[in-house]
């Protein structure tokens, strides 16, 4: 396979041993849920609302990821950016209703400090980049807001494509 057509390390292979999961998304806000396929592309599973819980069936070398719907803040699933199953029988059946266990995939905000949280909130009022150095905010704040603006749009591309 030449360079040009390599595929991405992050994606689906292949689709052998089942997976069942229930994602959980303890957070208060919507959390978006992208499978990445075999191309590595981000497939939109939906929203989960607040607090809502999810099955999904899926395969042990597909990898999940989820982000905030709004500014593409990419959120954790069990403490990791990416979240790839285990193989069903790792958890068994449930003997007493046999059912088949589903693994649990807690997902929540990453702790984020206010000043993290202040430059985001203005780069998403923003028309264009340059805005930033036309606010009352010291050189070096501003240069911050402009770098977290253009971050964000670059989110907002790639999740985009």
């Amino acid at each position: 396979m030449s360079a040009a057509t390599e595929l991405p390390e992050l994606r689906s292979k292949e689709s052998t041993h089942r997976a069942f999961v229930l994602f959980h998304n303890t957070s208060n806000r919507q959390i978006e849920l992208f499978w990445i396929d075999y191309h590595g592309r981000k497939i939109s599973y939906g929203v989960m609302q607040a607090n809502e819980k999810r099955k999904i069936d899926t395969f042990v070398t597909h990898p999940w990821t989820f982000c905030d719907p709004h500014n593409k803040t990419q959120i954790l699933v069990n403490g990791s950016a990416v979240f790839y199953p285990t193989v069903w029988y790792e958890g068994a059946i449930d003997l007493v209703r046999m059912m088949i266990k589903r693994q649990v995939a807690t997902i929540y905000l990453a702790i984020r400090t206010l000043k993290e949280l202040t430059l985001e909130k203005i780069a998403m009022k923003l028309p264009n980049a340059y805005s930033a150095h036309e606010l009352e905010l010291p050189m070096a704040l501003a240069g911050d807001v402009e770098c977290v603006y253009k971050e964000l749009r670059e989110k907002i591309k790639r999740v985009g494509e």
